[in-house]
């Protein structure tokens, strides 16, 4: 079993794509969260415009995390909503804001399923 799992939203192409090949822990579990299937990667479908999807990544999480022995649980979230663009400040705010974000599980659950601490999972070494 690995002892990283890390979920890439968007990893298809771009930075996404990009991540799934440098990512920094040798035999991660990578889970791919997007429109698109990367091809040698697990893959969760979910679409930032689509919000009957917005929990696919929540079912994901928790059928990985149920047992979950492994040091770390990464989650990018590097998707693209491919909707309104503009800078910031001169688009009105969304409506629903479940096309924006998805259904995560709580604060720190994938802090407290790695054995560490919400301060120390966003970084590299924790």
């Amino acid at each position: 079993m690995a002892d990283t799992v890390v979920w890439i939203t968007g990893a298809t192409r771009g930075l996404g794509a990009g991540l799934v090949r440098t990512c920094p822990y040798e035999r991660a579990r990578i889970i791919n969260a997007s429109r698109s299937p990367y091809p040698s990667i697990e893959n969760v479908r979910f679409d930032l415009g689509d919000p009957s999807s917005s929990s696919a990544p929540r079912w994901s999480f928790e059928e990985v995390l149920n047992g979950f022995t492994g040091k770390r649980a990464l989650v990018v979230h590097n998707a693209l909503f491919d909707g309104s663009t503009g800078y910031a400040g001169t688009l009105p705010p969304p409506t629903d804001t479940s096309v924006l974000l998805f259904d995560a599980p709580p604060s720190g659950a994938l802090a407290a399923a790695s054995g560490k601490a919400p301060s120390s999972a966003g970084r590299a070494d924790g």
